[in-house]
């Protein structure tokens, strides 16, 4: 097996192979601990050697490989050449090996003349040393490794992987790798389409795991952002006191100890990378630049607002801060979860039933072969209950090969694209099922575990991961959960890929259904599209009946092509789901066994086999209809595992539908031994029944035309106050059909717990939605009719307590104004979003209202219509920072587009209800940005003959501010008011008196304008400094030493000089102050 003539060539040639094996072996070699592994990449300019170790005392052993076959071949002039280079390269050589394919034995010329291989290795060698010697290099050695060499080297237990790489049956190149990957992938079928692919933030544990290059870079990036950040140097210089030497040296010192990790992010994957080692260089440096930076502030708050120093100290402070941001955005990446899972070497993806985990390890395999990284993709339904090695020899086509020579393999192979071989596992919860593996894991990782070049991620569903991988093993290793499409970036990718590809308008409104987060269920709704020739969501698929019809017609579509129907199986399809949902109710049960839910999708398919599954329970679990679960029971002889419906809102619907199908009435319905009974346990509902409870409050509204807490027995009275009743109410309102929306159901909104903040929630998901009758208009004239104070405490205290994050409700909208517009988007949707965003600028809250004055510009920018409604709208309201937001808006679409239609219909809407009568509102701001839409419509020649351009400009008629109000006069206010908490905040020591109004106006004079206006004492001091102090350097440091010891808080002297650190007391000093 050991022929070197026949090592395999991979992608490089024979000879690169050899070098790769020769420094394979050299891996393998016995050092002192703490020794580093280097291997030198580059024909022709590796400096003599193929790879080298480095021993704690900084000597090196360094390995060259020459291939020649036959000893008379070998060219020794080629071996002195790198000889020579090694030793001028690497002057710490202590021992330097040549590795050959052949043994020095058989005479180099013709019989009984000439040199052996091994009289030519002593002369060789001889020569050596005296180079050596003469460039100072002692007590160095040199060593042959020949054939004899090597085949006792692979012959040793831990190259057993070796020889399977090099000399094996199979090639394990990376095409090889790409071949066995794509196998796999034909096998996900419908769980795999790289046309389809969304990048998601769980990608990023694939590279790190794996140390690939990319990763790398990404660390020396951050490294390189940290190194870039200046040092205090000149500009510190330039201060009059300077902190203390001691915290520059620390300062400099924990600054070139952080950069010089770089030279160990590049160590070979044979040593771990010491991630805690990096996190104390990292935190030592940001400890010390904090103490610089508390200097900086100190010294900044001694200086007076004038002094020269302030520009280098800010200046100085900014360095500070930047150094800061890079090097928590190192530790960042030193303290990620995938750093966990990079030092193990081995992770858990989990996940509900589609949620993307097998489309996501095919698609990062598939990855990993386009960078040449060896990568093995395995899928669970594929395994058995034999032994684990045994079936993944044979499924990677080299059976018999023991647990180690098929890792050995893996290990070779990564070792030779410097990277770990990627081996990963779908899905353990098919095929032999989660038993079996919570016996098998723990072996697994032990094996896996022991090849440094080798890294697991084995993904798992949800509900069986308990049951399969063992809680210690789950505690070891760090656990990923995959979601869907779960970021708002996610999601506005996936609009894109699904969406936008095919040609579908994206949808109107930023809230659908969860089940459109999910990648199977939104790829099946668009290709039934696309099949449609459809360019957009139906509009009435808003709706959960709507969502579940729209989904099964496409399921229903895709299972007729694939069988190779001549008829529609969709309603066959149809009447079988809802025959399984009935069985489910029957029995009193969320779940099927495998047989019942058999029997029942088979009534539906009498006398008709599938072509591409066994039978159909299988089929419409390829097709993400079905789920597998664990089965709850515990009785000995059930079955492990029973069948759920993919999706738990359609299964509670479904299920819904069937228990109403033949009542009339609603009288009994919930009674004990009444058909819905099982729903409720004494006052409560069942908590096992909670998505059915949601269900039923959709129907029941839509069947029986009756709400779910009046059909309850005891009705409103008992059941309103119960908090999963109420809830169930809230998520009707987001699926019931349109139709269904009563008095009654206002009724029930109003009386929604005044503290809850879903009833605001609720309204804000609902409210761009043109069709829905409580969307923004509904809110709009709630708000609109109420005065300031009452509107602030019902509605801008909520606002205020939100946040602008993309993945709350009030961040959901904004974002969607600002990146989800599309030429389709409907304007009656973006009009309504408007509604929103205007009102949303009553916060105080400054990042909201920012990014909905951002989010409003560029609904404007999709359509020009928009304004002068939104203006017309808000013209009259009390709020002025409504008013004022909503002008700066369109003053910035007029700005960044400008057409004369637009600007023509912003001037004479800004004319009309701003100045026409020359009493625009108060608010410089506000009139500002009035001024401003009409002076640019006039400066491009767009403002209208009717636009009096005078009315616009100031002075307007509007009557003076009144600003003098006398205390008593106050007091009779805040009495009408009912409290005096808001003047006692704005005047005397309140909070908003103190750190608000006082700066900004604690420079303002009572002196009335036609007379002199004298100097404060601080305006004096300021012209002194300036006009005594600044023209002389003596006078300078002198003045800045006399300010050193003042007390800025009293009128006295203090006993250290600004900077000092307090010093004990000697016994002398002691002694007199005693």
């Amino acid at each position: 097996m050991n022929d070197f003539s026949k090592i395999h060539s991979f992608s490089h040639g024979q000879r690169h192979s050899f070098e790769e094996l020769v420094c394979q072996l050299a891996r393998l070699e016995t050092l002192p601990e703490h020794s580093v592994f280097r291997r030198v990449e580059g024909s022709g300019g590796d400096g003599g050697v193929e790879a080298y170790w480095i021993k704690p005392n900084g000597k090196k052993t360094g390995y060259q490989a020459k291939y020649f076959l036959r000893c008379g071949d070998i060219d020794w002039d080629q071996i002195d050449k790198s000889v020579a280079q090694a030793l001028a390269s690497h002057p710490e050589l202590e021992c330097y090996v040549v590795v050959l394919p052949c043994d020095l034995t058989d005479r180099s010329g013709k019989k009984q003349r000439g040199q052996t291989g091994w009289e030519h290795w002593d002369s060789r060698v001889k020569k050596w040393e005296a180079e050596a010697a003469r460039i100072g290099i002692k007590n160095i050695t040199f060593q042959a490794w020949s054939k004899s060499e090597l085949i006792a080297r692979l012959a040793k237990r831990n190259a057993e992987g070796l020889k399977e790489f090099f000399f094996g049956d199979v090639q394990l190149s990376i095409q090889w790798f790409g071949n066995k990957i794509q196998e796999t992938i034909l096998a996900l079928d419908e769980r795999f389409h790289p046309e389809d692919h969304v990048d998601v933030r769980i990608e990023r544990l694939f590279s790190v795991i794996s140390r690939a290059p990319s990763y790398c870079e990404e660390l020396l990036k951050a490294l390189d952002a940290i190194g870039k950040c200046a040092m205090p140097g000149k500009r510190l210089s330039a201060l009059q006191l300077n902190p203390e030497e001691q915290l520059f040296d620390e300062l400099q010192k924990a600054f070139v100890e952080l950069l010089g990790i770089d030279d160990q992010i590049n160590l070979d994957l044979q040593h771990e990378w010491n991630t805690e080692s990096w996190f104390d260089l990292a935190n030592k440096l940001l400890t010390t630049n904090d103490k610089l930076q508390e200097w900086y502030w100190q010294y900044d708050n001694s200086l007076s607002k004038d002094s020269h120093e302030k520009y280098d100290l800010r200046q100085l402070i900014r360095e500070n801060r930047k150094l800061n941001e890079s090097v928590d955005l190192l530790i960042n990446y030193l303290r990620s979860r995938y750093m966990d899972a990079e030092k193990e070497g081995f992770a858990f993806i989990r996940g509900n039933a589609v949620s993307g985990k097998s489309h996501l390890l095919a698609k990062c395999a598939d990855n990993a072969i386009k960078h040449k990284q060896p990568a093995i993709l395995l899928l669970g339904q594929r395994l058995n209950d034999s032994e684990i090695w045994t079936q993944i020899s044979q499924i990677l086509g080299l059976p018999g090969r023991s647990a180690n020579q098929v890792l050995g393999a893996l290990d070779a192979a990564g070792k030779s694209t410097g990277v770990r071989t990627l081996l990963l596992i779908d899905a353990i919860n098919e095929g032999v099922g989660s038993r079996y593996w919570r016996n098998q894991i723990a072996s697994l990782v032990h094996k896996v575990k022991g090849f440094t070049h080798v890294c697991c991620i084995i993904s798992c569903r949800s509900e069986y991961f308990e049951l399969a991988v063992p809680g210690a093993i789950a505690r070891q290793f760090p656990v990923f959960d995959i979601r869907g499409f779960e970021t708002p970036e996610e999601q506005l990718h996936a609009a894109r890929v699904y969406l936008d590809r095919r040609g579908i308008a994206r949808p109107s409104t930023p809230w659908l259904s969860p089940e459109f987060v999910n990648p199977l269920f939104l790829r099946s709704v668009c290709l039934s599209l696309e099949q449609d020739k459809k360019s957009e969501l139906p509009s009435g698929l808003t709706g959960t009946r709507m969502i579940l019809k729209y989904y099964l017609d496409s399921i229903g579509r895709n299972i007729t092509e694939k069988e190779g129907s001549t008829i529609s199986l969709a309603p066959k399809l149809g009447r079988a789901v809802l025959g399984i949902a009935g069985k489910m109710l029957e029995r009193q049960e969320d779940f099927l066994e495998l047989e019942n839910c058999r029997n029942a999708i088979n009534t539906h398919f009498p006398n008709i086999r599938p072509q591409t599954e066994s039978e159909w329970l299988l089929v419409f679990m390829n097709n993400g209809l079905l789920r597998k679960d664990p089965n709850p029971s515990s009785e000995e002889f059930d079955d492990e595992d029973v069948v759920r419906f993919s999706f738990q809102r359609f299964q509670d619907f479904l299920m819904a539908e069937e228990s109403l199908k033949k009542i009339k009435k609603v009288d009994g319905l919930f009674d004990e031994k009444g058909p819905l009974g099982f729903c409720i346990e004494g006052d409560q509902s069942a908590w096992k029944w909670r998505g059915l409870m949601d269900a039923l409050a959709v129907a029941l509204p839509e069947k029986l035309k009756i709400e779910l807490v009046d059909a309850l027995p005891g009705g409103y009275a008992k059941w309103w106050k119960n908090w999963s009743i109420q809830e169930a109410f809230a998520e009707s309102v987001k699926w019931r059909a349109r139709s269904e929306f009563t008095q009654r159901t206002l009724e029930l909104l109003n009386n929604y717990e005044y503290w809850h903040p879903e009833q605001l929630e609720l309204l804000l998901q609902v409210a761009v939605s043109a069709d829905h009758p409580w969307n923004a208009e509904l809110l709009h004239r709630n708000l609109a009719r109420r005065k300031l104070p009452d509107r602030d405490v019902f509605w801008t205290r909520w606002v205020n307590a939100q946040t602008n994050d993309a993945d709350s409700s009030v961040g959901v909208l904004i974002e969607w104004c600002r990146t989800g517009q599309a030429p389709h988007t409907n304007p009656e949707n973006q009009l309504l979003a408007a509604l929103v965003l205007c009102w949303l600028f009553t916060s105080s809250n400054r990042a909201i209202r920012d990014k909905s004055t951002k989010a409003l510009v560029n609904i404007l920018l999709a359509d020009e219509d928009i304004f002068p409604k939104l203006l017309n709208k808000f013209v009259d309201v009390d709020d002025l920072y409504i008013l004022e937001r909503l002008l700066a808006a369109a003053y910035a679409s007029c700005c960044l587009r400008p057409e004369p239609e637009r600007l023509s219909k912003y001037s004479e809407a800004t004319f009309e209800h701003i100045f026409k009568d020359g009493f625009p509102p108060f608010g410089i701001l506000l009139r500002d940005y009035a001024l401003g839409i009409v002076e640019l419509a006039s400066y491009r020649s767009m403002l209208p003959s009717t636009i009096n351009l005078e009315l616009c400009k100031p002075p307007y008629k509007s009557p003076k501010l009144r600003l003098t109000i006398s205390e008593e006069q106050l007091n009779e206010i805040a009495k009408k008011a009912g409290d005096d908490e808001i003047v006692y905040s704005a005047t005397s020591m309140g909070d908003f008196a103190r750190y608000e109004i006082e700066p900004r106006i604690g420079h303002f004079h009572h002196i009335p304008l036609d007379q002199e206006i004298l100097l404060s004492d601080e305006q004096k001091a300021r012209v002194f400094e300036n006009e005594v102090v600044d023209h002389d350097r003596q006078r300078m440091q002198a003045f800045e030493r006399l300010r050193g010891i003042t007390n800025p808080y009293s009128y006295g002297l203090i006993s250290l000089v600004f900077g000092t650190e307090p010093k004990k007391p000697t016994q002398d000093q002691i002694n007199k102050w005693r």
